[in-house]
């Protein structure tokens, strides 16, 4: 048991019984110093953690007012009137049984102990957590965010759990409290495996009875993620200061594709007898507790799917066993009802996953959403979509079911949900079933037209800049280098090497290329500047022309703009450039100084003194930057810059280029002789330097003038990782 001190932050854990993940996360917070209070409504099934010295166990009732009042003012004596620092929402309990047949008293129960009881155990601890500006840990899961058949109530109850959740988060940061939203995926504790399970004789769906007991047992689930695994990782999580949602354990997703197939499928087996579904908890014992309720033992049903009036038995229809996946939810969701408001918005009907991936969005209005999030809040830094030709090839039936474009769809969406309020569940579904789409079409055979290479492309596009924002940059780097191959084998650096546009057509595709190619451009050199990479994309064999005016984009009217190089000659006219093809440039001139400071670093250990070579590239990239900074300044007022975020972007990465370009000089300095006239330019810099960093706060502060979901996150963050470097 952790020494009690003033040191040690103090958390209390409701279901705590042994076998389950309270019991493994009050290990854990021991492990981690701190003081645990340990509760289960039996405290007899936490004993082992006395007797192992880790923490002191509490008797609680989270659904009895009485039990959680008591509870709180034990907690309030043991602490010395200090507060609470770590609450941990964890009890639960789970039911796996057809909604038809499920009793509704037995719902309800079940939402009292996952719903009422989280909400109730908050409110009473809230003061103590107030006082000691401390964290709310809850324990949702990832059934939450996904449908599944049989689990209907239990995954309403964690959905409805979440939310109160993020709806805790938002209201209690004023107050100092910071909340965490546990998505959790299969673990290995002792959820499942207790009791009978049996359909009534009555039951629709008794001739799939099997597959259901599986899924009631857990006979489905294996290479489940350890219990000391995940709570480990949440223990981390929140000690390290995460807030929102965090996802740990094993995936969901992965068990939907396991539930389904004919060697589940046994007609012939039924039940004798009726007993209604246990009550699975997150924290499994041996007796009854929060941890293992069942609910019926011992025969008469509590409760029939059918009228109490009918006294005979409804039909109980066989199901076909081709019927199954459809009933299961698995494999193909049920398309719904398509209403002609969609339609007349140029979304094509619900089609069928390719390769059996389970779809995660099922519904056409939803991804009507989606697609009108992602336009709205991705495109502006993303723009490499016309939105019509997007909506167009939409209802092409030949697009519409390809895998590439499948992938970018599902890209989209992940991105969009995660820009989103509404949709903040489906992010890592999404994410993962993006990521088994781009598995699908890398292993298939046929993809070797431009179309498909390119929506892979894209697709890999999209999946780097989420990764940047939800995953280690590892992982975003590996994605963003797949879209650069990708973006290779298409050559598009050379997407104009042929000549100009002749149709509207024809220049709507070109641009779209051209526009994925400076994306992944400007993601190249982002992501090189974060960790001092060199830069994969070379700027020599570029012969694309900068992307056009967005109205232009958007319209299909054809506009001619200049190449790279001609841009950034020294000797090049003032021509007024979109915001998307200023960052470009600006992005370019960063790169251009990353080079630069990495190639002086280099040489200057055995130089001793700035090379001959150093001071004519310093010279030459200060007469380029100074020069498009002055161009840029005339061609966009303050007021015009403030007012749009992607000039606002473009200002900051301005700024950085002329951060990064005086700092480069910094290291040569000490070696020059005072007499040197390079000192003067040295000093010169450094007020360059302070200027540019002073300019770099003053923008950002102006982000705060714009809604959060107009500010461009995957590229502001970037921005200032590389400021912490630099």
């Amino acid at each position: 048991m952790a020494e009690k001190n003033d040191r040690n932050p103090t958390v209390l854990i409701t279901g705590c019984s042994q076998g389950g993940l309270g019991f493994a996360l009050s290990k854990a917070f021991a492990n981690a110093g701190c003081r645990v209070f340990a509760t289960a409504r039996d405290p007899t099934k936490a004993a082992s953690l006395v007797s192992d010295n880790v923490c002191e166990i509490l008797p609680l009732d989270v659904t009895s007012k009485e039990s959680i009042d008591t509870c709180v003012s034990t907690v309030q004596h043991e602490t010395g009137g200090n507060g609470l620092d770590i609450l941990v929402n964890n009890a639960g309990i789970g039911l796996t049984v057809p909604l038809l047949d499920m009793s509704i008293d037995d719902a309800k129960r079940m939402f009292d102990v996952n719903v009422w009881g989280m909400l109730a155990v908050t409110q009473a601890f809230a003061p103590l957590l107030i006082e000691a500006k401390g964290v709310i840990l809850n324990i949702s899961s990832v059934a939450g965010a996904v449908c599944m058949a049989w689990q209907g109530a239990y995954n309403s109850s964690k959905t409805a759990m979440t939310f109160l959740s993020e709806t805790l988060r938002m209201e209690m940061r004023p107050l100092g409290v910071r909340v965490v939203t546990a998505m959790v995926g299969e673990i290995e504790t002792g959820f499942y495996n207790h009791g009978t399970f049996s359909l009534p004789p009555d039951s629709h769906y008794k001739t799939i009875e099997a597959i259901i007991r599986k899924q009631s047992t857990g006979e489905m689930q294996v290479n489940n993620e350890k219990a000391w695994v995940t709570a480990r990782n949440l223990v981390n999580d929140v000690l390290s200061g995460r807030s929102g949602q965090v996802w740990r354990g094993a995936a969901l997703e992965k068990r939907m594709g396991e539930q389904s197939g004919e060697d589940d499928f046994d007609k012939g087996d039924s039940a004798t007898c009726w007993g209604e579904a246990q009550f699975d908890i997150d924290d499994r014992s041996d007796n009854d507790d929060w941890d293992s309720v069942a609910l019926s033992e011992g025969g008469a049903p509590p409760h029939s799917s059918h009228s109490p009036c009918d006294l005979s038995a409804p039909p109980n229809p066989s199901i076909p066993e081709n019927e199954l996946d459809n009933m299961l939810g698995l494999r193909t969701a049920m398309p719904a009802p398509q209403p002609a408001s969609i339609a007349a918005m140029g979304h094509a009907p619900y089609l069928p996953s390719p390769c059996n991936t389970p779809t995660t969005i099922t519904t056409p209005l939803a991804r009507a959403d989606l697609d009108e999030l992602y336009f709205d809040r991705i495109h502006a830094f993303l723009p490499a979509l016309q939105r019509r030709r997007y909506f167009s090839r939409s209802r092409r039936e030949a697009d519409a079911a390809s895998q590439p474009y499948a992938c970018l769809q599902s890209a989209m969406w992940t991105l969009a949900a995660a820009m989103s309020s509404q949709f903040q569940q489906l992010c890592q579904p999404l994410y993962r079933e993006t990521l088994q789409r781009l598995s699908h079409a890398a292993d298939a055979h046929g993809l070797d037209g431009t179309t498909a290479r390119l929506d892979l492309a894209r697709a890999w596009i999209l999946v780097a800049v989420y990764e940047f924002m939800h995953a280690s940059f590892e992982s975003a780097w590996a994605s963003a280098g797949r879209a650069i191959r990708l973006v290779q084998l298409l050559r598009l650096n050379v997407v104009d090497a042929s000549g100009a546009d002749d149709e509207a057509d024809s220049f709507i595709e070109k641009e779209e290329s051209r526009r994925t190619f400076w994306v992944v451009f400007c993601l190249d050199r982002f992501s090189c500047v974060l960790k001092g990479l060199p830069l994969t994309l070379s700027e020599q064999p570029i012969c694309t022309r900068l992307p056009c005016p967005e109205e232009a984009f958007q319209s299909g009217k054809p506009v001619v703009m200049p190449f790279l190089s001609e841009a950034v000659a020294a000797d090049a006219p003032i021509v007024v450039l979109s915001p998307f093809a200023e960052s470009v440039i600006f992005t370019t001139l960063w790169g251009r100084t990353l080079y630069h400071q990495q190639l002086s670093a280099a040489q200057l250990p055995s130089c001793g003194i700035p090379s001959t070579d150093f001071r004519d590239r310093q010279l030459q990239l200060n007469g380029l930057v100074s020069r498009r900074m002055l161009q840029f300044q005339q061609t966009y007022s303050a007021a015009a810059v403030e007012s749009d975020s992607m000039l606002l972007f473009t200002s900051i990465i301005a700024q950085t280029t002329v951060l990064t370009f005086c700092n480069a000089a910094e290291p040569s300095a000490d070696s020059v002789p005072a007499s040197d006239s390079f000192i003067d330019d040295v000093l010169g810099y450094q007020w360059r330097a302070r200027a540019a960093a002073n300019e770099i706060a003053r923008l950002a502060d102006s982000h705060s003038q714009f809604s959060v979901f107009k500010v461009s996150i995957p590229h502001t963050s970037s921005l200032s990782w590389n400021n912490d470097r630099t």
